[in-house]
């Protein structure tokens, strides 16, 4: 007796099973104090521990706030800002130094260049862009206006800009920390930000409005499970 098998099926197919958690998350941002930082001083970041259950959903900590530069008509801001702004970051928890790299923005600007097309232009909050695009947030004098599309984006996103500042990790549980996570971030030199004509006198960049920012959803499942591995030193 000949067995007949559909070549329409696979037969290695297994019926499809669900490998993540799905909730409603919402977006938080905190004020900092001070709200504004200049050229070459060190900002200090505290995770705050929220409320029993609350989870930070992964990638999504940053800074957010509104970067402006001041001078000659035609200056304007270097690609990738959000990477270059930063010089040194370090992160301590409970006085222990975890991280302590120096010219971060060398090596965070390098491992974006391994981003895909996709990833790049999604990366507009971050400063990824074109010239014109940069100079139409910065309202240059030589801006070019002739694509509507740039010139929308550009109305949209205006000054605001977006630095990630806690990558690379699971679901994170303030909360079951023992101490607070610090950051500390300190920022470029005008040199290393803003591109402007050689005879012109030294331009400035400001930065204010800062906020912490984060997505974070309520799970007493994650967080029995982020404690857990808090305490044996695996990641779940």
């Amino acid at each position: 007796m000949d067995l007949a098998v559909s070549q329409e099926l696979n037969p290695n197919r297994y019926p499809r099973e669900a490998h993540g958690l799905k909730a409603e998350a919402t977006l938080n941002r905190i004020t900092l104090n001070p709200s504004s930082i200049n050229p070459g001083e060190t900002l200090y970041v505290n995770i705050p521990k929220f409320a029993q259950g609350i989870v930070i959903v992964p990638n999504s900590v940053a800074l957010v706030f509104n970067l402006n530069v001041v001078g000659h008509a035609n200056n304007t801001l270097v690609n990738n800002v959000g990477r270059n702004l930063v010089t040194s970051f370090k992160v301590k928890f409970g006085g222990e130094i975890l991280q302590d790299t120096q010219r971060y923005d060398l090596f965070q600007t390098y491992n974006d260049l391994f981003l895909t097309k996709e990833e790049r232009e999604d990366r507009l909050k971050q400063g990824i862009s074109s010239v014109n695009m940069r100079k139409l947030r910065t309202n240059t004098g030589d801006k070019v206006t002739a694509h509507s599309g740039e010139v929308a984006l550009a109305v949209v996103h205006n000054t605001k800009y977006r630095i990630p500042i806690l990558n690379d990790h699971g679901v994170f549980y303030p909360k079951a920390l023992p101490n607070h996570l610090l950051f500390e971030l300190t920022f470029a030199p005008v040199k290393d930000i803003v591109i402007y004509p050689d005879e012109t006198k030294p331009p400035n960049y400001t930065i204010t409005n800062l906020e912490s920012e984060y997505q974070a959803i309520t799970s007493d499942y994650l967080a029995d499970q982020a404690r857990a591995s808090y305490q044996t030193g695996k990641r779940f």
